[in-house]
């Protein structure tokens, strides 16, 4: 990132971000690679096993145990294949937009799991994970201190031992080679759940890792600096919604990876963007098509264009940039083709 005294800049960066997202973008990170790693969790009959089990089993234990004080002594490990759901789940678009002025939202700040309401009356969006947790548990249910990741968990029997107790016939560890329905998909299939359409929320977020995995992704220094440039991303946003301009702006990898790290902390993000947004920023995934002068292409070209202007400072950045699909392939690039496509990158 090149140093900039613009004052627009030295602004931006005064925007307050409850959460670490270094170290919570690490963590994202290594989880993103276990899920790659393992190979079955994109589609077909393990995929839809793991939306199962996601909605009917982990959200509710999770819902269960959350506000129960000797959590506190230890944490909930939350089994790959949920948390890969989980994960996509809270990276989903706003479930909808409404312009009724009559409708009162309420915007729901929970500290320590107590719940304190503010309510009023606005255009507003509702993110659909955090209405679909008011709506089926009276709760928004984040991981801060309550869920360990799978790929960091040490120990499982403490959660094993509460899945099993709930969930008898439905082992608490998936076998990935053996996911056909059971009793327990039938008895519980009938329960309240979410209506979102978690397959397809799982196929757009599948390609991801493909554009945030190289090695340098990790280091603290690009981090940081991915950091920062969130938050000018953020600052243009704030910009725009103040001027009334309705500008679509396009993020590079490395803001987008800060972006989700950040949503995956909902209550913190809730909070973060509504503090400085007056509104909770939607994260629209729906929409793939790079194909030039299509919404996509154009906004990252204006996008680009209000980046330099309003901070004197470049927006491309080595390694964040979009990178085609290698050979048709949706996943993460192999590792003898980095230097290939980063030179490459380079040169484009």
């Amino acid at each position: 990132m090149e140093k900039c005294e613009d004052l627009e800049w030295v602004e931006a960066q005064k925007i307050v971000i409850t959460t670490d997202l270094v170290t919570a973008t690490k963590r994202h990170l290594k989880f993103l690679k276990a899920v790659h790693d393992n190979g079955k969790l994109y589609n077909g009959c393990v995929l839809e096993r793991a939306v199962f089990r996601y909605k009917y089993c982990w959200l509710p234990l999770l819902a269960k145990y959350t506000s129960r004080s000797k959590i506190s002594e230890w944490r909930l490990v939350v089994p790959l294949d949920c948390e890969w759901i989980w994960h996509c789940d809270r990276l989903n678009p706003v479930s909808c937009l409404t312009t009724n002025e009559n409708l009162v939202h309420q915007y729901v700040k929970t500290t320590k799991y107590q719940i304190y309401a503010t309510t009023f009356i606005c255009y507003h969006v509702y993110v659909r994970y955090m209405s679909d947790c008011k709506e089926l548990f009276g709760i928004i249910l984040d991981p801060c201190g309550v869920v360990i990741s799978s790929v960091e968990g040490p120990c499982k029997k403490e959660t094993e031992a509460l899945w099993n107790a709930m969930y008898p016939e439905e082992p608490y560890e998936l076998d990935f080679d053996d996911c056909f329905p059971n009793h327990t998909q039938n008895r519980l299939a009938s329960s309240l759940s979410t209506k979102y359409d978690l397959v397809s929320a799982v196929e757009r977020q599948s390609s991801f890792y493909y554009q945030v995995s190289r090695s340098f992704m990790k280091d603290d220094i690009f981090l940081e600096g991915a950091v920062e440039r969130y938050k000018g991303f953020l600052h243009m946003i704030r910009r725009n919604i103040g001027t009334k301009s309705n500008k679509f702006c396009v993020p590079t990898y490395d803001i987008d990876l800060m972006w989700h790290t950040h949503q995956l902390h909902p209550l913190s993000y809730c909070d973060d963007t509504m503090c400085l947004l007056g509104n909770v920023l939607d994260h629209d995934d729906t929409d793939s098509d790079r194909t030039k002068g299509h919404k996509l292409d154009s906004g990252f070209s204006k996008t680009t264009k209000q980046w330099n202007e309003m901070f004197l400072s470049r927006y491309w950045r080595a390694g964040a940039m979009y990178m085609p699909p290698v050979q048709s392939q949706k996943r993460c690039i192999k590792p003898s083709q980095l230097f290939e496509i980063m030179s490459m990158e380079v040169i484009f």
